[in-house]
């Protein structure tokens, strides 16, 4: 009898660890020192991640894994993980719209010009630059008045990536967004961004988009806030205070030309629709912002960028 209920209890344990051996057997048989799990929702290809992983300090190589649940017989259920031999392949990169720019440059140099009907107050700027491996980081800017005169700014290029890595080139811009200034009065401004430079040991210009590329508008609920703060007419979640594209020139001899409104006038009509509103409602929302988005001429809708909606 005691032999019996041992050998039952050392069978059950052992079924009750099989799936775990079988996975860590797998994971140790790959041969790495370290084993990463990236989110599922970090959006960057496999591509991108192996390179900012071999980009490490003291990483020699880089193993790609999959791993994928299957159904046994019974109703069980197992964990697949597979391997590509050899190190991970150094796909490269497609080549993605927008200005790309030349050299290993440590900064950004924007010609720009800037008219507010009325208003000097400048909006911030945040260009996307996206690095020849595929990683995407932020570069804020901060524009002279709105005074209509010419002004050249420059746009350090701080590290991207942790622990002082620099990085992959060349850089492509491939979006613009306009944060206006919290808390102001609704005004209307027009942005020329007349070139785009690379400062390097020299400054080099780009002076438009490639052919085939144009500029459009990447906000969140777009058509609304064009319709709301441009046009004055409220339409599904637009709430004052919040900026739209007025309009966007086909492309030139210039790299951008734009018009902003941002947020809606204030009218009787808009005030009795939300109730009652003083003039401090309709000043701009804090963390508003438009987006526009470089990309093939008259393709797909871009990925919006969210502003934070008034409550």
């Amino acid at each position: 009898m005691c032999l019996a209920v041992a050998v039952s209890a050392f069978a059950t344990t052992a079924l009750a660890c099989l799936g775990g051996l079988a996975s860590e057997e797998a994971a140790f048989t790959v041969g790495a020192d370290v084993r990463i799990d990236p989110s599922a929702d970090d959006g960057y290809p496999s591509a991108v991640l192996g390179a900012a992983y071999r980009a490490l300090p003291g990483v020699t190589s880089v193993t790609p894994v999959t791993r994928a649940t299957v159904n046994l017989p019974g109703g069980a259920t197992e964990d697949l993980v597979g391997t590509v031999g050899g190190p991970a392949p150094r796909t490269p990169a497609p080549v993605v719209p927008g200005i790309r720019l030349p050299g290993r440059p440590t900064a950004l140099l924007l010609d720009e010009r800037l008219r507010g009907d009325g208003s000097r107050v400048a909006p911030s700027l945040e260009l996307t630059v996206q690095d020849a491996s595929g990683l995407v980081s932020a570069v804020p800017a901060r524009l002279p008045a709105a005074d209509g005169a010419r002004h050249t700014v420059a746009v350090p290029l701080a590290v991207a990536l942790s622990g002082g890595h620099p990085r992959a080139y060349p850089l492509t811009v491939t979006a613009i967004s306009v944060l206006p200034q919290p808390n102001v009065a609704p005004a209307r401004l027009d942005l020329d961004l007349l070139r785009v430079g690379a400062r390097d040991t020299a400054d080099t210009w780009v002076t438009q988009l490639p052919g085939g590329q144009a500029w459009s508008d990447g906000t969140d609920h777009a058509a609304d806030a064009t319709k709301g703060a441009c046009k004055g007419k409220l339409a599904g979640s637009y709430e004052p205070g919040v900026p739209g594209v007025c309009s966007i020139a086909p492309r030139g001899s210039e790299v951008l030309r734009a018009t902003v409104s941002t947020g809606v006038r204030p009218s009787q009509a808009i005030s009795d629709t939300f109730g009652g509103l003083s003039a401090g409602d309709y000043t701009t929302e804090p963390g508003s912002q438009v987006r526009f988005v470089a990309g093939p001429s008259g393709g797909p809708a871009p990925s919006p960028c969210a502003p934070t909606p008034r409550r």
